[in-house]
C-alpha cells in the first residue's frame, strides 16, 4: 500500500470511528430521563408516557435524536421539578402554576386539553347527602377535603373557600378517606375512575351529580437551561395535533374513553372556581387546545 493510500485509509477509519463516537455522544445527550408514574397499576397514568413516546417518535421523524429512559426512583412532584435543574430528569408532566413557570420551562400545550381542571368528588358515604343533585356548594366546601401537599389544587381549593387537609402520600389518599380521616377527595375527571377501581371499598362513592371546574393545564416541563428540549416537545405535539392523532389518543385512550362513558361528564351541575395560580401566558384564547364542556359554557353564562 502506498503512503498516500495508507494515510487515506487511516483517515477514513479514524473519521468513521470519530463520527460514530460523536453520534453516540449526541444520541446519549438526547436520551431523555423521565420519572414513570408512581401507581404502576393505574392504566390512566400511562397516558403521559404513551404521549411522550409519540412525541419522541415525531422528533426522530424530524431527524432529531430522541430516546427515553425511565428513572426508577419514587419522586413526588416537587422532587421531580428540582431534579430537572440537577439533570436527574430531563422532562416531567405536571399542572402549571405561576411559580412553576417562573422556575421551569413549560411547553404550553395542555396534555389533557384542560380536563385536569374538571374535578369529580370521591365521597365518604357518611356525607353522600351533601352531594344530592340540589346540594349547596357552600355546604360541600365545609366538608374536610384532602389533597396532596405539593399539588397546586390544594392552594386553588383553599382560595375558593374549601376546607383542605394535605398528605404526602398519594398511595394513602383513598385509604385515609376510607378510614374517614377526611370526607371528600376531588380528582381530575380522567383520573378518578381508574384510581377508584384500585381501591375497592364499601365506604366510598364517586359522586354523579356535581363537577368543580377551574381553568388549568398539565404541561411538559423542562429545565430553563434546556430550551432546545422545549422546542422539540412543542414541534412533536404540534405535529400530533395537526394529524389529529393527539385528540384521538386523548379521547380514545381506554381509561379516558371509559371515564367519558361512565361519569356522564356532560350531565352534571358545574361549579366554577377561580384559579389564582394560572399564569397570564396560559393560551386560553386558543379553542383548539381545550376541551370545554357545554355545561361549563352554560355555567359561565349563568354566572355573568
Amino acid at each position: 500500500m502506498s503512503g498516500l493510500k495508507y494515510c487515506m485509509t487511516r483517515f477514513a477509519v479514524c473519521f468513521g470511528v470519530t463520527a460514530a463516537l460523536l453520534f453516540a455522544v449526541y444520541a446519549e445527550a438526547n436520551t431523555l430521563k423521565y420519572n414513570p408514574p408512581m401507581a404502576e397499576n393505574d392504566a390512566q397514568k400511562s397516558y403521559f408516557v404513551t404521549l411522550l413516546k409519540r412525541v419522541c417518535e415525531q422528533a426522530k421523524a424530524l431527524d432529531i435524536p430522541c430516546e427515553l429512559s425511565p428513572v426508577d426512583v419514587v419522586m413526588f412532584q416537587q422532587r421531580q421539578l428540582k431534579s430537572l435543574d440537577k439533570g436527574l430528569l430531563d422532562v416531567m408532566w405536571t399542572m402549571t402554576s405561576v411559580s412553576r413557570e417562573n422556575d421551569y420551562l413549560p411547553v404550553r400545550i395542555p396534555l389533557t386539553k384542560g380536563l385536569i381542571g374538571y374535578r369529580i368528588a370521591v365521597v365518604h358515604n357518611h356525607h353522600a347527602s351533601a352531594f344530592n343533585a340540589d346540594a349547596s356548594v357552600a355546604n360541600i366546601k365545609k366538608l374536610q377535603h384532602v389533597q396532596g401537599h405539593d399539588w397546586p389544587d390544594t392552594e386553588i381549593l383553599r382560595f375558593n373557600g374549601f376546607e383542605v387537609s394535605t398528605t404526602s402520600w398519594y398511595s394513602s389518599l383513598y385509604k385515609a378517606l376510607d378510614d374517614h380521616h377526611y370526607d371528600v377527595l376531588l380528582r381530575g375527571a380522567l383520573e378518578v375512575s381508574t384510581e377508584f377501581a384500585l381501591y375497592p371499598t364499601q365506604q366510598l362513592s364517586v359522586d354523579m351529580n356535581h363537577a368543580f371546574y377551574y381553568p388549568s393545564a398539565i404541561y411538559f416541563f423542562v429545565s430553563k437551561s434546556r430550551p432546545e428540549l422545549a422546542a422539540m416537545f412543542s414541534k412533536g405535539l404540534i405535529a400530533l395535533k395537526t394529524t389529529g392523532e393527539f385528540d384521538q389518543l386523548l379521547f380514545e385512550f381506554p381509561p379516558h374513553a371509559n371515564a367519558f362513558k361512565r361519569l356522564s361528564l356532560g350531565n352534571r351541575k358545574v361549579h366554577l372556581l377561580e384559579n389564582p395560580l394560572l399564569p397570564e401566558e396560559t393560551p386560553l384564547d386558543n379553542p383548539e387546545l381545550w376541551f370545554v364542556n357545554d355545561l361549563i359554557n352554560q355555567a359561565r353564562s349563568d354566572s355573568k
